[in-house]
């Protein structure tokens, strides 16, 4: 039995709300690099990206291209109406900036 002073506090999940799926994971940028981390938390979160190289927006964590094949460049993110969290906005500032594009439009968070 539970003793009567535990509360729905003490019970609850360690993590309660979406932050901790969206939270900069530092061991999944070292194992996939910087701009593979990066795209899986845009597409997590609901944005496209484009490689480098590429012509088409990948906008389904599935469709991104296989680990370890070689290194990918971001140079396009679509975050329209993504659900963009402050707590990611660090992935950014690892990546290699080139001559490419981030919009955000309407933009929720």
């Amino acid at each position: 039995m539970f003793p009567q002073e535990v509360t729905f506090w003490a019970m609850r999940p360690r993590c309660v709300d979406n932050s901790c799926h969206f939270r900069v994971d530092h061991e999944r940028i070292k194992d996939v690099g910087a701009e593979r981390a990066c795209a899986e938390w845009l597409l997590r979160c609901g944005a496209e990206v484009r490689w480098k190289g590429s012509n088409k927006f990948h906008k389904d964590y599935n469709s991104l291209p296989p680990e370890g094949l070689h290194k990918f460049v971001i140079e396009e993110i679509n975050a329209d109406e993504a659900a963009l969290m402050e707590i990611g906005f660090p992935h950014f500032g690892k990546l290699n900036y080139g001559d490419g594009e981030f919009r955000l439009e309407i933009f929720y968070y």
